[in-house]
């Protein structure tokens, strides 16, 4: 369990903190996923807090435990990447608050890092609009205009 450098976490510690924040999001006690998954509560701790190099066998029982793919336990240790591929006229149609302003959206791409999200409309207004939609999201938009 060597430390590659003072800023980077450990593979240990990677997975450790997915087990973590899983077993947070499920709302789970650390005896409560030892009896949910068949791994020890000390076991689990040092799991989380990266101390030992759990065996597959052991991060499938928690992985099982979760109903998670294993393979998310691991997720952070990659840099993700979204790519949307959605040929011309292809893309999905959507109904958003405001679309009763003569206003038809179609979705062709979506993706998220860090937290943030991006998706990328086709809007085409179709009637001249009464009035103005109320959206109540926080974003940040950038409109192209063809």
């Amino acid at each position: 369990m060597k430390q590659q450098s003072k800023n980077l976490k450990s593979l240990e510690e990677i997975v450790g903190d997915s087990v973590r924040k899983y077993r947070a999001d499920h709302r789970l006690t650390m005896v409560e996923f030892s009896e949910i998954s068949g791994v020890s509560s000390p076991m689990i701790s040092k799991i989380e807090r990266g101390q030992v190099s759990a065996s597959l066998s052991t991060l499938d029982a928690l992985a099982r435990a979760l109903s998670i793919p294993i393979a998310n336990l691991f997720a952070s240790t990659t840099e993700r990447k979204e790519v949307s591929y959605v040929k011309a006229n292809s893309g999905i149609e959507t109904n958003r608050v405001g679309s009763t302003y003569g206003h038809s959206y179609q979705l062709v791409g979506r993706a998220t890092s860090d937290g943030n999200k991006a998706e990328c409309y086709v809007i085409t207004i179709q009637d001249s609009a009464a009035g103005q939609p109320l959206l109540m999201e926080r974003a940040i938009e950038f409109i192209h205009i063809l």
